[in-house]
């Protein structure tokens, strides 16, 4: 659904569009919401991301192998403020990646919140799942009740 005052920017165009409620994106395009704006965005799967005001979204993949059936599915969070509700994957090996300016988090099956400053810091919460979160060379499981300032 889109809510209040929400834009797309195709990565073929120059400039932001005012986003339709079922508009199908695509690898690449950047989604922005104003004060006041949501927008909910499905993957495959029923994954789901809800994206609140005054944050800046790029869906970076979202790929398939032909022949294993194996998604590749990640965003990428400049200043954002997101909901996620991943669920476990049909397909061994497929995953959902949340990339943030100070972070990469791997979500097999979790609902997760992520935001990231105009300061570029970033903070993970998992309400249930679990996330497996990589910080530069470390990693670390943040698990349900769990919340991780970065």
């Amino acid at each position: 659904y889109v809510k209040g005052d929400v834009n797309v920017k195709s990565q073929k165009e120059l400039k932001f569009q005012k986003a339709e409620k079922d508009q199908i994106l695509n690898e690449g395009d950047t989604i922005r919401t104003y004060s006041g704006g949501y927008a909910e965005v499905l993957f495959d799967e029923g994954n789901r991301l809800t994206i609140k005001p005054d944050s800046l979204v790029v869906i970076h993949d979202m790929k398939e192998n032909r022949l294993t059936k194996i998604r590749k599915s990640s965003i990428n969070l400049l200043q954002s403020d997101v909901e996620a509700v991943i669920r476990r994957p049909k397909i061994e090996g497929s995953e959902f990646v949340i990339v943030t300016p100070t972070a990469l988090a791997k979500i097999s099956e979790a609902k997760v919140a992520v935001q990231v400053s105009k300061e570029q810091e970033s903070k993970l919460k998992v309400f249930s799942g679990a996330v497996d979160l990589k910080v530069g060379d470390q990693s670390v499981e943040v698990v349900q009740n769990q919340a991780i300032d970065i």
